[in-house]
This record gives structure tokens, sequence and C-alpha cells, in this order.
């Protein structure tokens, strides 16, 4: 179990209030457009997916030219992001999701879970190198280390590490009464400051 108060400290906040002054800075105006943008169509589906893009540091490529694009049924994507977004999508439609999503986005972990979170943030936690080190570094997950699975190489094994920390997010924050966000958020925060200092 993770006491968010206990992650409050850890990641160098007083208050609740602090961390969601904080955390606001981060979800201004284009943040709130994209989560509630529709996707009602493919055509959305490529919208959100190059509008999450844009937040990597490369661009992604015309989705003709996507190694393996013709292995990947755009329809089927598309009913499973409407089915994640509801929350109704059995555990291999939500790999089929992921995996598709991680080949639209240069087979990259941190591409596809950014899709996830604009689907249905409440489920679906993002994952990159800054959550990582932060989650990494607190006691509590001394027995469950997140490893740099960035670039998909072997499918089951980067699910396996994804699954595990949305799992733990999404049961704290049930146990205390808080959103998904607001966890990953904090490691997210941390390990960024560790970032900073480890630069210096």
């Amino acid at each position: 179990m993770c006491s968010y108060t206990d992650l409050l400290r850890y990641a160098g906040f007083k208050s609740e209030e602090d961390a969601a002054a904080e955390r606001n800075k981060f979800e201004g105006i284009d943040f709130k457009s994209i989560i509630s943008s529709p996707i009602s169509t493919e055509a959305d589906l490529i919208r959100i997916i190059h509008m999450v893009y844009a937040w990597m540091p490369t661009m992604l490529r015309s989705f003709s030219k996507v190694e393996g694009i013709n292995a990947i049924n755009l329809q089927d994507l598309l009913r499973y992001s409407q089915m994640a977004r509801k929350k109704d999508i059995t555990d291999d439609q939500e790999r089929k999701l992921f995996t598709g999503l991680a080949k639209l986005t240069k087979n990259h972990m941190v591409g596809a879970s950014k899709v996830l979170m604009v689907l249905n943030n409440e489920v679906y936690p993002i994952f990159d190198n800054r959550v990582m080190v932060g989650w990494n570094e607190y006691p509590e997950n001394k027995n469950r280390k997140l490893s740099n699975k960035s670039i998909i190489k072997d499918e089951n094994d980067c699910l396996k590490n994804y699954i595990m920390y949305k799992n733990c997010l999404i049961t704290w924050a049930k146990q205390e009464n808080k959103t998904i966000r607001q966890f990953e958020f904090l490691f997210f925060y941390k390990g960024r400051q560790m970032q900073k200092e480890f630069e210096k």
C-alpha cells in the first residue's frame, strides 16, 4: 500500500493543495481539450495520436510509412479505443490496443501510454522516464521496480511492466479516494526533480 500522504512528502509537497496547484501548471487548456476530444472516427484517433506525439521528442512519420501499418487494422484500433474510453474492454483487447498504439508511435511505450491516458485518464497512467525514476526510488516500491522499456522490444515483458504499474496506481487511488493522476503526478514530479539534481 502506498500512502498518498507519505508520497506527498516524498515528492516535496507540504499539502495536497500545493501538489494540486503544481499539477494544474501541467494540465492547462491544451491538456483539458485533448482528454475531452471526440473519438468517433478513425480520423479522430489519428488526430489524438498526433496531438499526443507533439509532446514527444521526435515527430511521427506519415502513417502510410509506419513499418507494419498494414498489419494494424485501424478500425479495430478505433473500436478498442472507444471501448477503453467507456471502461468496457477485455484484457486481450487492451493488449491489442496497447501494442497497436505502440506500433503507431514508433514502438514507443511512452507514446502508447500517453494515448491511453487521453482515452481514459481514470484507468491509464502515463509512463515515462521521470515517472520511472520517481517510482523506483520510493522505498515502498523496492520489490516492484519498473524497468526502462521506453522502446518496446518484447511486447509481453513491456506490457507486464506497464500493467503492474497501472494496477498499483488504480488500487492505491481507490483505497485513498484519489485519482491515478494524483499518484502519477507525484512520481513524475519527484523523478523530474531528481533528474534536475543529477544534471547539475
